[in-house]
């Protein structure tokens, strides 16, 4: 095909109609769109400048009613007869007075008689009306097309989005805790036993801004834009809360404690490796290193994590309960009383004997599907 070029076309009218006949043969429509003060016309066929792409569009003169419209084709044109909003004589098929050297008008059709023109005989109307069935069926597939690619890109567009945000909130965390781990480590190495005394300060904002954003992850399970476990990751995230915005800032003591350097390492060790191997899997890459990471250094990173937290939520008890920043003593309005440190050494209990192997063991079968143990497993057998 080359490009677009103007059909032949010419026109007639009656009283209460007009008549358009476009000039191309083995036709096949693209775009038919006609209102009450307009008509778009594009497709591929035979005309005078041979198998091209032809197209053109109008302004009627006045309204017309699309309602009884009719189109039938014969072997040479397509011709659309539409009926006049109002019935009388049109100077001219156009808006404004313009000529197109494609548009002619057809003066031996053209009379304002009260009565529509009949066919010669009985079959020539059936085969217009077949012709017309065609057309409609032919324009309704094309509509149809036409939805379908456009849901079609739709789709793509929502996805495309999603997936860079994705890939953006993924990096942007990597980041923050890329900070937090290699500040962590250089801390331990420099200053020993007393790493707790300089990392606090170091890192608490950078970890605040980091765990503020990490919880958006469980919204992402709820919409379906991660496939991850809602329970496990819900848990985990109100679980780091809780260490962090509960027990450690509010708390000078547990600033210091060996444990909650232990936190730092564990949850940014973990990080480190988990965000990497998820932009990976964002771009449809696979780096076999990056997947053996995320899938074994659980095993002795998430029972160190564990017991840090279980620590540093016992070592601080002592000075939750003196303070009692939380409770809620008797008497109140409420006629109710809620003491943290209590809440706290129950939550040690149920982090230790069902949350912490209950994430154990998603994990256990995360790592037999993702490295293929038990395909390995099946060979040697």
């Amino acid at each position: 095909m080359s490009n677009t070029l103007f059909p032949s076309v010419k026109w007639c009218q009656k009283l209460h109609f007009i008549a358009i006949s476009v000039y191309v043969s083995e036709f096949v429509p693209e775009n038919i769109n006609i209102t009450k003060l307009y008509i778009e016309f594009s497709g591929s066929g035979i005309g005078a400048a041979g198998r091209n792409k032809y197209s053109f569009e109008l302004n009627f003169f006045k309204e017309i009613e699309t309602e009884n419209m009719r189109m039938f084709t014969n072997e040479n044109f397509i011709e659309f007869r539409i009926p006049k909003a109002e019935a009388e004589s049109w100077p001219r098929l156009t808006l404004k007075p313009e000529k197109f050297h494609w548009l002619q008008t057809d003066w031996s059709r053209t009379t304002f008689e009260d009565s529509d023109p009949e066919p010669e005989n009985e079959r020539e109307t059936m085969e217009r009306d077949e012709q017309d069935e065609q057309l409609k069926e032919l324009m309704k597939e094309l509509y149809k097309d036409k939805e379908g690619e456009i849901s079609t890109m739709k789709e793509e567009l929502e996805h495309n989005t999603t997936k860079t945000y994705l890939i953006c909130f993924n990096s942007i965390l990597w980041c923050l805790f890329s900070y937090i781990f290699v500040v962590t480590v250089r801390m331990i190495f420099v200053h020993k036993s007393e790493a707790g005394q300089y990392l606090y300060s170091s890192i608490i904002n950078t970890l605040m801004v980091a765990e503020g954003i990490q919880f958006l992850e469980v919204i992402h399970v709820i919409v379906g834009w991660s496939k991850g476990d809602f329970v496990s990751t819900l848990f985990q995230n109100l679980g780091r809360w809780l260490i962090l915005f509960i027990v450690v800032i509010p708390h000078e003591s547990a600033h210091l404690l060996p444990s909650f350097v232990m936190i730092c390492f564990t949850w940014s060790a973990i990080e480190v490796i988990r965000y990497p191997y998820y932009i990976l899997q964002l771009l449809n890459r696979s780096v076999e290193l990056m997947t053996w990471l995320r899938y074994t250094a659980w095993i002795p990173l998430y029972p160190a994590g564990m017991l840090a937290e279980a620590l540093t939520i016992l070592y601080s008890i002592p000075e939750i309960r003196r303070e009692g920043k939380f409770d809620l003593t008797l008497p109140n309005e409420l006629n109710f009383s809620f003491n943290l440190s209590v809440v706290l050494q129950y939550y040690c209990i149920v982090l230790v004997f069902l949350l912490g192997p209950r994430m154990f063991y998603h994990m256990y079968k995360q790592s037999f599907k993702k490295l293929g143990l038990n395909k390995k497993k099946g060979k040697e057998e």
